[in-house]
């Protein structure tokens, strides 16, 4: 009877021994084992454990640069972008309204420069040309009959008289040649020019700020990634300053451990860090303290300093906002 029973208890333990190695070897080939298991009599005591939360790496964060009603929404939460695409759009009939304005402004103002520029139209310029050419002849003429009325003069056969009101005459024509010639080669004075030069810069300025203002209606993701928050819907009115969409590279996060203060000289770059999340049950990852707080501040009632560092989270497990445990140790 008692070599039965010891048989039994044999065939148990067997059984049991069994049980324990499937199990292991179970979980390692699942990879839910993040690290090698401390050697037999030892326990790796963490330095610090404490609280922290999961964020995406450098963020797209697309704010609203003016007030307006969401007219077009492009994107859905959960979804991946590509950099330079159009996320949503507000409003745009009168920033293309104002756009359309400023250009016709600059192009009334480019026109007036090349006409100052050319000393006016072409059919200007042309009757210009013609004038100066009609005052050259009539110059001739006069100077022809100053020449005649001083021959006369001197041959007794004119009056002084005759010869002043033929130089007047003359002098009247040379005049008016001048004033056309100026016409044709510079009608316009510097100032004149420097005015119209002004009156481009500033219609070519708001000409870009109305491109600036349209530009500003839609919201263009500068990364691919993933959109994992979006705090608008089609129809709405935002205010200037409004976050609506975020959009972040999820296959690499931070965490960021928030340490006691009284805790904070344990700590050093470098250290090991462990982070679980309740949703994963037997599930860790591995990083390390990459930056060291600047500062204290209140996190709920505690005062605590800020240690982040990386993750990787390429199968995407890791959600922004998560709630993580965090154990800091020495390696």
């Amino acid at each position: 009877m008692s070599a039965h029973f010891h048989n039994r208890r044999l065939v148990l333990a067997a059984a049991i021994a069994s049980a324990i190695l499937f199990s292991v070897a179970a979980k390692e080939r699942s990879g839910t084992v993040s690290a090698s298991p401390a050697a037999p009599g030892r326990r790796v005591i963490p330095l610090v454990s404490t609280d922290g939360t999961i964020e995406p790496a450098a963020p797209f964060l697309g704010y609203a640069r003016e007030p307006g009603t969401v007219t077009r929404l492009l994107v859905q939460q959960g979804r991946k972008v590509r950099r330079g695409q159009l996320l949503l759009q507000l409003d745009a009939s009168g920033a293309s309204q104002q756009l359309a304005h400023a250009l016709a402004q600059l192009r009334a103002a480019e026109a007036e420069l090349d006409r100052i520029a050319g000393n006016g139209s072409p059919d200007q310029l042309a009757r210009n040309i013609w004038e100066l050419r009609s005052a050259r002849r009539d110059q001739v003429d006069a100077l022809r009959e100053l020449l005649v009325a001083r021959r006369l003069h001197e041959m007794g056969a004119n009056s002084a008289v005759a010869v002043r009101a033929a130089q007047d005459t003359a002098a009247r024509k040379e005049a008016r040649v001048a004033l056309d010639h100026q016409k044709v080669t510079a009608r316009y004075s510097p100032a004149d020019r420097s005015r119209a030069e002004a009156q481009v810069r500033q219609a070519r300025a708001a000409y870009a700020a109305a491109q600036v203002r349209l530009h500003n209606r839609g919201v263009v993701s500068s990364m691919d990634g993933t959109v994992y928050n979006l705090n608008v819907r089609q129809g709405q009115y935002v205010n200037a300053g409004e976050l609506m969409v975020r959009v972040a590279d999820l296959s690499h996060v931070a965490v960021r451990t928030f340490v006691d203060e009284s805790d904070l000289g344990r700590l050093s770059l470098g250290q090991a860090i462990n982070v679980h999340w309740s949703a994963t049950p037997g599930r860790s990852w591995t990083t390390a303290v990459e930056r060291m707080p600047s500062t204290v501040v209140a996190h709920g009632r505690r005062t605590v300093g800020e240690v982040l560092s990386s993750l990787d989270n390429s199968d995407g497990t890791l959600l922004p906002g998560a709630h993580v445990t965090v154990e800091v140790s020495r390696q």
